[in-house]
C-alpha cells in the first residue's frame, strides 16, 4: 500500500508563479511547477486519492477560478488552491490512524496502524493550527457548510512583507 497520496493540479497555478506551504501536523506538501500546483499527503496510506479529493478539486475550486473575473483572478486562484488543500489535509489529519513505532538500533521508524478508522470530532484549535500552515485563517466552524477561510500571513512572514513594503 502507498505511504501517501499525491496530486497534480492543472489550471492552479498563474505562469511564472512561485507557491510553497507545507503542514507538519497534517503532513501536507504543496509547491508550484510551472502551471501546475503539485499536493503530496504524507502518511495518508493513499486514502485522499481514493476519496472525494480531486472531484471536490474539480466541482468546486475549478470551477471557481474558471468563472472569476480578471481583476479577481490572481487572488481566486491562490485562495481556491489552499483552501482545498487545507480542507484535505484536515479531513485527512481527523480521519489518521495512529502511528506505531519501532526501534531498531539507532533507527526509529514510524508506521500507520491497520486499526479501523475512526473520525476526531473537530478541536477548533487544531483546525487553526493546520490552517495556519495554509496562510489561512479559519471564519466559521460548522462542520455542516463547506469551511470559510480568510487570507492571513504567518507573523514572521507578515513582519518580512512589512519591512520590504517600507523600504
Amino acid at each position: 500500500m502507498p505511504f501517501g497520496s499525491v496530486f497534480l493540479l492543472e489550471g492552479a497555478l498563474l505562469p511564472n508563479e512561485f507557491d510553497f506551504f507545507h503542514c507538519m501536523i497534517s503532513g501536507a506538501l504543496g509547491i508550484s511547477i510551472d502551471k501546475r500546483f503539485l499536493f503530496v499527503l504524507l502518511w495518508d496510506r493513499a486514502e485522499a486519492m481514493q476519496g472525494c479529493a480531486l472531484r471536490e478539486w474539480y466541482r468546486t475550486h475549478q470551477s471557481r477560478i474558471e468563472s472569476s473575473t480578471q481583476e479577481n483572478f490572481r487572488q481566486t486562484v491562490y485562495m481556491a488552491r489552499h483552501v482545498w488543500a487545507c480542507d484535505v489535509a484536515h479531513e485527512l489529519w481527523l480521519w489518521r490512524r495512529p502511528f506505531r513505532f519501532r526501534e531498531q538500533g539507532n533507527v526509529i521508524t514510524a508506521t500507520p496502524s491497520v486499526e479501523l478508522r475512526m473520525r476526531k470530532s473537530v478541536d477548533p484549535e487544531m483546525h487553526g493550527r493546520i490552517s495556519r500552515s495554509f496562510s489561512l485563517k479559519p471564519l466559521s466552524m460548522d462542520e455542516e457548510d463547506q469551511q470559510q477561510y480568510m487570507f492571513e500571513l504567518p507573523p514572521a512572514a507578515r513582519s518580512r512583507v512589512v519591512r520590504k513594503l517600507q523600504k
